[in-house]
């Protein structure tokens, strides 16, 4: 579990749902290695791979616990299973805890724990959880071709268990919280 920070009547503490290696040409192709030369250092691990945190932020705020982003998740592929569930236990919070999930974006890496396997069907991890998604990125992700398999596993479970808010930009999940656009998606949305 992560450092915490209060902010007037606000606990933000960072959770992690663990990490990753992977060569930088895995995350940007077009960058040619030797340009990696002079951050090595400081990025690069001794096999040459950047190292990325899979973070998630636990905001406690007037009766409220919110989980901002929900990490790779439990069911593993290509990356090991998150740890989140670990991380909320370590910080005394169960997933029947969780108020509401804010979804920043919809990356696979920060929706992972939105579901999981209970009974063989697909449900939401944080079963009293309001899950709220701006809609211009639900628009764009369902709409994306490449992204049906994750939009199956890990969001339209939470839509048909009646447990998603779609929001526009700038929404408030909390008096204390704001949703602010998130202007790639906006950009992308705005030219197809």
């Amino acid at each position: 579990m992560g450092d915490s920070i209060r902010v007037g009547n606000v606990e933000v503490t960072a959770v992690s749902d663990g990490g990753f290696a992977r060569p930088p040409s895995a995350f940007m192709p077009d960058v040619p290695a030797a340009a990696w030369d002079q951050y090595r250092a400081q990025h690069l691990d001794t096999d040459g791979n950047i190292h990325l945190n899979l973070g998630c932020f636990l905001v406690r705020t007037g009766g409220s616990t919110v989980l901002v982003d929900t990490g790779i998740g439990g069911r593993g592929g290509a990356f090991p299973p998150g740890r989140l569930i670990d991380e909320l236990k370590q910080a005394g919070v169960s997933p029947e805890d969780i108020n509401q999930v804010v979804i920043t974006h919809m990356h696979f890496d920060h929706i992972g724990w939105n579901t999981v396997e209970r009974d063989g069907r697909t449900v939401p991890t944080f079963p009293r959880a309001r899950y709220t998604i701006q809609s211009g990125e639900w628009d764009y992700w369902s709409k994306e071709e490449s992204a049906k398999q994750t939009m199956e596993n890990f969001a339209y479970p939470v839509q048909a268990a009646g447990q998603l808010d779609l929001v526009g930009p700038n929404h408030h999940p909390t008096a204390e919280l704001t949703m602010l656009p998130n202007r790639a998606t906006h950009r992308v949305t705005s030219a197809s």
